[in-house]
């Protein structure tokens, strides 16, 4: 008398997605009143009249730089990326990495 046995494999995925990941996420900065701040590559322009936030979608895995001036005179020595969501995408406002939603505000440093 000879048996067979069967194995059954489930294969689970614990990354917390569901799908492939969003092909265009948005990168999301709430700008500092009298600042512009603009992105390399091209997509956001917060200039000192933008609304309370600006966005843009990139590329999943962009790795985008932000540059921050003043356009009127402001206690500021910088102007750094701060509250940076989820904090994975990076540290300042050099190499913030969007391969899902981000989103940070402009701070000042006196």
């Amino acid at each position: 008398m000879s048996r067979t046995f069967y194995l059954l494999v489930a294969l689970v995925s614990c990354s917390g997605r569901s799908g492939p990941p969003d092909a265009a996420p948005m990168l999301t900065v709430t700008p500092l009143a009298g600042t512009r701040t603009t992105s390399t590559p091209p997509g956001i322009d917060c200039g000192d009249n933008s609304p309370n936030m600006c966005a843009a979608a990139f590329a999943f895995g962009t790795h985008v730089t932000l540059a921050v001036a003043p356009q009127e005179t402001l206690p500021c020595f910088t102007f750094p990326c701060e509250m940076i969501e989820p904090p994975t995408a990076g540290i300042g406002c050099s190499d913030i990495l969007v391969d899902g939603p981000v989103s940070l505000t402009i701070g000042c440093v006196r």
